[in-house]
């Protein structure tokens, strides 16, 4: 019997090149548990997360990282959720990564800052496991994202 190299039986079992690549999310959440709970949840529906338990980390790993979505704990202590994610949205790496607060605040003031920053979703703590998942799934862009962004499309003049 012939010998197969491992790239041949991964793609047999649909693990090499015939696989979607899974979707890197950066998580960036400071209690461990709620931390922990996220990253099992993307990892059981095929996503790749990345956690990062501090804002400043959180910063220089999405700079670095193409990520495919950011979800931020509002609660982040250190630099609070709201200053960070002006951080990246002013970063051109990173213009089109969607950014999804994950906090437990519940304010309408938080909610109307969330909107004036731009923030798509607004998931609030404790947030059912299949709901949590969808609303992430639903702002998941395509891979090719600088094609696939609104902003990216000029009107018609």
């Amino acid at each position: 019997m012939p010998c197969r190299s491992e790239n041949s039986f991964t793609e047999m079992r649909g693990i090499g090149r015939f696989m979607k690549p899974k979707r890197i999310i950066l998580v960036v959440e400071n209690e461990a548990p709620v931390a922990n709970l996220v990253v099992l949840l993307l990892t059981r529906t095929d996503h790749n997360p990345k956690p990062a338990r501090q804002a400043g980390k959180a910063s220089k790993s999405a700079a670095g990282t193409g990520f495919d979505l950011i979800t931020l704990d509002v609660d982040e202590t250190g630099v609070i959720g709201f200053t960070l994610c002006q951080r990246l949205a002013k970063n051109p790496q990173l213009k089109g990564i969607p950014v999804i607060f994950v906090s437990n605040r519940i304010s309408a003031a938080d909610h109307k800052r969330a909107v004036q920053l731009g923030v798509p979703e607004y998931i609030l703590k404790p947030a059912e496991a299949s709901e949590f998942i969808s609303r992430i799934k639903s702002h998941l862009q395509p891979k090719n994202r600088s094609a696939a962004h609104p902003s990216n499309h000029q009107a018609a003049p």
